[in-house]
């Protein structure tokens, strides 16, 4: 499945994964279809709150013998194809959970028998063998659902984008939403007519649509820049520092987005640029005639690039503290650069094509991310990388008229 694998589902229970309504079909054993059975409806079509419908029901209950839950298990069957499914999951190391508005010791029956890693269902008071009609809180309704799915993606520090939702009626609708795959299987109809186009959708297709322009952009930034530079054979005004150290925190930024497992489309620009950045460092060494120079430099990159990517792991702390390094890193790395155009009070040979598609990937890629990826470093990383572009932006502006005299006077010369 690539880089786009999912990463965990969470499954709904009744009607999903097995072919029965359990609280129905208790209500069936204990004589009170009839009673239950419309409440069930209502509740699946979203006409009565879920928290409501489940109080109503299990008050219904009072009295009855606990030994309905081992009758209902008895009953229940699973889809077809189910456990093929789940032992496929578990092989691609796929997280799996059920979270279902159904009772706790059915849910953990169907759970245990699939071979599911959580599971989460409601708890009903059982008093000397017999339901009080009282249930526990907190109810697991759509909120709830949702909720587990978010935690456990922070937990396993997955992004949503990478996490499955699979639902069949309105208190799944919310984790539906959230999950980056959300499927209706087997849908009621306030199910089937989800509106996916709703705004949460929309923020995220318009995040995946600026992703890939911030990855196709990143493609070609920094041609202008090296191009610049191989007309006039000068790398006046450029910094080596900077572009050495940026080029180090763009390898150690990819890695550590694809060992978490984070869409492509939220980091991608990161391996374009480590690679133009290379060229850029590769002729700034060359141009000044530091031949030596530049074949440490790049033995030293090649062999930090391989025990990043070959070595580490997915949750790695130590790859986790170079994450976290970068934060500081990106501003030391734009220092030099921005004090070099301060002290010559122009930009040399500075792109200011390439300055300013970086300023606006840069501010693009913190929408991206508060949209996509859960994951604070990360985020840190591209606000400050979009307030240091910004400075480089302005001084762009600033020293234009500069930049013009400066060359002017060495056509003079």
């Amino acid at each position: 499945m690539g880089i786009f694998k999912i990463r965990l589902i969470v499954f709904d229970l009744d009607s999903t994964l097995i072919n029965q309504e359990c609280i129905d079909e208790m209500a069936k054993i204990a004589g009170l279809n009839e009673e239950i059975a419309k409440v069930t409806n209502d509740a699946m079509n979203g006409l009565i709150d879920f928290s409501q419908s489940i109080k109503l029901r299990i008050e219904k209950f009072k009295g009855c013998d606990e030994d309905l839950f081992d009758r209902v298990k008895e009953i229940i069957t699973l889809r077809n194809g189910c456990k093929e499914l789940f032992m496929k999951l578990n092989e691609d190391g796929v997280i799996t959970v059920i979270a279902s508005g159904s009772f706790l010791p059915l849910v953990e029956f169907v759970s245990k028998e699939l071979g599911c890693d959580y599971y989460f269902g409601n708890q009903c008071e059982i008093l000397k063998g017999k339901f009080t009609g009282d249930i526990r809180s907190p109810i697991l309704d759509a909120s709830a659902k949702a909720g587990i799915l978010w935690k456990l993606c922070k937990q396993h520090n997955i992004s949503l984008d990478l996490a499955c939702a699979v639902g069949d009626g309105a208190n799944d609708i919310e984790m539906i939403k959230m999950a980056g795959i959300g499927i209706a299987f087997n849908a009621k109809p306030i199910v089937q007519s989800l509106n996916l186009m709703d705004f949460e959708c929309n923020k995220l297709l318009i995040s995946k649509a600026l992703g890939i322009g911030i990855i196709l952009g990143s493609s070609i930034v920094k041609i202008p820049q090296i191009l610049t530079i191989v007309n006039s054979l000068s790398v006046d005004g450029l910094s080596l520092l900077s572009y050495s150290l940026e080029s180090w925190c763009s390898v150690i930024s990819s890695v550590y987005n694809i060992k978490n497992g984070y869409p492509f489309s939220t980091y991608g620009e990161s391996v374009f640029i480590s690679v133009q950045n290379l060229v850029i460092v590769a002729l700034i060494f060359l141009i000044r005639k530091k031949v030596k120079s530049f074949l440490v430099f790049s033995i030293l990159f090649l062999w930090f690039s391989y025990q990043c990517l070959y070595l580490a792991k997915p949750g790695d702390l130590n790859l986790g503290y170079l994450q976290q390094a970068t934060i500081p890193i990106i501003v030391l790395s734009r220092i030099p650069q921005i004090y070099s155009i301060y002290k010559n009070k122009s930009t040399g040979k500075l792109s200011a094509i390439t300055i300013f598609l970086m300023f606006g990937g840069s501010m693009a890629r913190i929408f991206t991310t508060l949209t996509e990826v859960n994951d604070l470093i990360v985020l840190c990383s591209f606000i400050l990388g979009a307030a240091t572009n910004s400075i480089l932006a302005f001084q762009m502006i600033y020293y234009w008229n500069s930049k013009k005299k400066i060359s002017d006077q060495k056509k003079k010369q």
